[in-house]
């Protein structure tokens, strides 16, 4: 995988398209996928951490199809990686607001 040659440890996706709120392994890899989505059509998200701090994973919270945070205990820190898809063109001002009202209580 080029994750590996290029020591991708995290990597955050959006528009993923996939429906349910899953995990799953990764081919032979090693690497965890986590995702969120509604629609097949739109939105959704995930993220994949490599097998190598897959053991520091201790929590992941879905909001939605647009946003999910996985948090890792990094040594003796706690680090949290959000994954979001934002509101774009053609949706109406409540939605977007919606949108960044939520990022709050995430942050």
């Amino acid at each position: 995988m080029s994750s590996e040659r290029r020591k991708v440890h995290i990597l955050c996706l959006q528009e993923t398209k996939w429906t349910g709120q899953k995990s799953r392994m990764l081919d032979k890899s090693g690497h965890k996928l986590w995702y969120s989505g509604k629609d097949k059509n739109r939105n959704g998200v995930g993220i994949v951490v490599d097998k190598s701090i897959l053991d520091d994973v201790i929590e992941v919270q879905r909001y939605g199809d647009c946003a999910i945070r996985t948090k890792l205990m990094m040594g003796k820190d706690v680090l949290h990686v959000i994954s979001s898809y934002a509101p774009q063109v053609g949706l109406s001002d409540s939605i977007k607001q919606e949108f960044w009202d939520s990022m709050d209580a995430i942050m």
